[in-house]
Formats: C-alpha cells, sequence, structure tokens
C-alpha cells in the first residue's frame, strides 16, 4: 500500500460451482494486471474447469489496450507423485507445501512488483 500497489486474491473456495459467475469472473480477468493460476493434476472438474479463464488471460496479456502485465502457473505437486494431465502449462513454480507454495508466491509477487517502472509507483502512491 505505502507504494501504491493493492494485490487482491479472487478466489472461489466456497463456491463449488464456478459457472453462474462466469461473466464477473471474465470481467475480473480483464480488469487485472497480474493473473496467476493455481493446477494440481489437470483443469479442474466441468464445474470448476479454469482452462479458458487462462486462456483469456492469455489474450489479455497480448492485447496491449489491456491492463494484464503477467500471467503466471503455480503447480501443487500431489503427494503420490503422479504426473500432471497432458497438456497444461508449464508450471513457473511448483510446491507441496504450504510453506513451499508461501515461498513460490512471494517470489513470484516480488518479482512483478519490482518490474513496476518507479515512475508508475510514484504516480500511484502519490
Amino acid at each position: 500500500m505505502p507504494r501504491g500497489i493493492l494485490l487482491v486474491p479472487v478466489a472461489l473456495n466456497p463456491v463449488r460451482d464456478k459457472r453462474p459467475w462466469q461473466y464477473a469472473l471474465e470481467d475480473n480477468v480483464r480488469a487485472s494486471r497480474y493473473y496467476i493460476l493455481l493446477l494440481y493434476q489437470d483443469w479442474g472438474p466441468a464445474e470448476r474447469n479454469f482452462e479458458n479463464d487462462y486462456h483469456l488471460a492469455l489474450q489479455c496479456l497480448a492485447d496491449p489496450a489491456l491492463p494484464m502485465e503477467g500471467v503466471a502457473v503455480l503447480r501443487k505437486i500431489p503427494l503420490s507423485g503422479q504426473p500432471p494431465a497432458a497438456g497444461l502449462p508449464e508450471p513457473e513454480s511448483t510446491f507441496s507445501t504450504p510453506a513451499q507454495f508461501a515461498d513460490c508466491l512471494n517470489a513470484l509477487l516480488s518479482r512483478w512488483l519490482e518490474s513496476i517502472p518507479e515512475e508508475r509507483l510514484a504516480t500511484a502512491a502519490g
């Protein structure tokens, strides 16, 4: 906050079926500067599948008229060691424990924060 940056997570933990919320989710993706997708073994079941959301984030990243500046995938490695489903994007980082997740997320967010030009930080903070 002192640098004029606010990162707000959009999580769907209590929502079993995200499809009724899809329009709002897509609006959130289009309005975002950064998108992080957490994957486990696949894209998720039909009612919580994030493949199209990920591809929308990539389209937003490629569109200079939209604010998207970064898209990343983090993947949890299952205890069984089972490989991920075919066709998943290459993760930026992988993790197994909550502590490893925190390390991956902090490293990613720190890198993104460092990539923001000082002029924009000063404008946002002031």
